[in-house]
């Protein structure tokens, strides 16, 4: 069994609830796993993971005091960290408690249907158990891909969709080409809405694919996309490789770009489908950051329309999305501060930063501090403003329909958060 040295989450709890009822047993872990929490209140709770049970942990406090902690009291990620850290993972019927565990907590679905697909794909006799799992928290197994006459409302009909050809069968054919081309072999991790292909372990493209979903998930909430639509052409197909070399040899046999300082890029095609390739980084966090952040703009390119949606708000949208999966608070407010030490250093927001173009590494801190700024008003209007920008019209006017801002209004808003109310371009 893998278990981890020690786990430190560092969460703001919802309702953390301690117990010392033992109506149901402890199963003990090999190794106890020091953890930190913060409580509720603010208080920070310390000690050692001891046991654990689908309802539970025990915490044993540094005076030995043995709690008891409800899984439904953590963050669904924090719980399917430390669940997987303590749990069997050869064992199907410990993959399947974990899914019903997250199947029970807000926020959980996600992960719980990775859980129940890991169980599924060890035992297959457990199809049964994981669909009643899915049944009880009243939603479907599989997402909703709408009919072309209804699709409008939440993605678009590609510029070749009388090609009868299924687009999921093209991109594994196409994944099958870059294979042979690269020579390399992929391992393959498919889900509703992606296609991850690596040449990492089996384990690793799990670890990496679920990030996936759980962006999809967020980006979805942000924009108003009912849950379970796909808005994919098929689904994203997402490479990861090993090796920045191999990630460059992929970008200039199949996109004829020779790959500088990227680590991840996002392909956004106009006949609909969507590409992502990155490589391994030894900053397994900044690698997170990167691929969340790319996918996020292949939702935004699915939504509603082909249309484009400008880059400042684009961006502001991929690092709002990255913020919230990861729930990383220091990355971000870095960028914020390395945005505002720029601004002050020049006196003013840079005169082209609302224009199209290339987008500076100093920007991604203000594009987020902004598209925060209107969420602020409610998210509905959110959602609004960004459909206006796909059905066509100009963000300025969408912006003062929606929100009664002009550009200068919004730049003085965001120069009030970094001490500076007169800010302007």
């Amino acid at each position: 069994m893998r278990l981890l040295k020690q786990l430190i989450i560092l969460a703001a709890l919802c309702g953390l609830t301690l117990s010392v009822a033992a109506d149901e047993g402890l199963r003990p872990v090999d190794q106890p796993i020091q953890l930190q929490v913060v409580d509720r209140d603010g208080q920070t709770r310390t000690g050692r993971v001891t046991g654990y049970n689908p309802r539970e942990i025990e915490l044993v406090d540094e005076q030995g005091q043995p709690h008891r902690l409800a899984w439904a009291g953590f963050q669904p990620a924090n719980v399917d960290q430390l669940y997987r850290a303590v749990m069997d993972q050869d064992d199907p019927q410990h993959w399947l408690e974990l899914g019903r565990v997250l199947s029970g907590i807000t926020g959980g679905d996600t992960l719980s249907d990775h859980a129940l697909k890991e169980a599924v794909t060890l035992d297959a006799t457990l199809t049964g158990q994981a669909d009643l799992i899915r049944r009880q928290r009243g939603r479907a197994d599989a997402p909703r891909n709408l009919a072309a006459g209804s699709q409008n409302a939440w993605t678009w009909e590609a510029i070749d969709a009388a090609d009868p050809a299924d687009p999921v069968a093209r991109d594994k054919a196409f994944a099958a080409h870059v294979a042979q081309a690269l020579g390399l072999t992929f391992n393959v991790v498919e889900t509703d809405y992606f296609l991850f292909y690596t040449n990492l372990s089996k384990r690793e493209a799990y670890e990496w694919q679920r990030l996936l979903d759980l962006m999809y998930d967020r980006v979805s909430y942000l924009l108003g996309i009912p849950k379970g639509v796909n808005v994919f052409k098929g689904k994203a197909l997402v490479f990861m490789f090993a090796e920045k070399g191999q990630f460059a040899a992929f970008e200039r046999r199949f996109y004829e770009h020779e790959v500088t300082f990227e680590a991840a890029l996002c392909h956004q095609h106009d006949t609909g489908e969507v590409r992502i390739a990155l490589y391994k980084l030894e900053d397994d966090k900044y690698l997170k950051q990167v691929m969340i952040h790319e996918a996020a703009h292949g939702v935004v390119h699915r939504f509603h329309s082909p249309q484009r949606v400008v880059v400042w708000l684009n961006e502001g949208i991929a690092e709002w999305t990255a913020s919230r999966v990861l729930n990383y608070t220091q990355p971000y407010k870095w960028k914020k501060k390395v945005s505002a030490d720029h601004i002050r250093r020049q006196g003013r927001l840079d005169a082209d930063f609302f224009q199209e173009g290339g987008f500076s590494a100093e920007r991604y801190g203000s594009s987020l501090a902004m598209v925060e700024i209107l969420l602020r008003r409610g998210r509905p209007k959110f959602v609004q403003f960004i459909r206006e920008i796909k059905d066509g019209k100009p963000w300025q006017e969408s912006l003062r329909d929606k929100y009664d801002l002009s550009p200068d209004d919004l730049t003085r808003l965001y120069g009030q958060t970094i001490g500076m109310p007169n800010l302007k371009r």
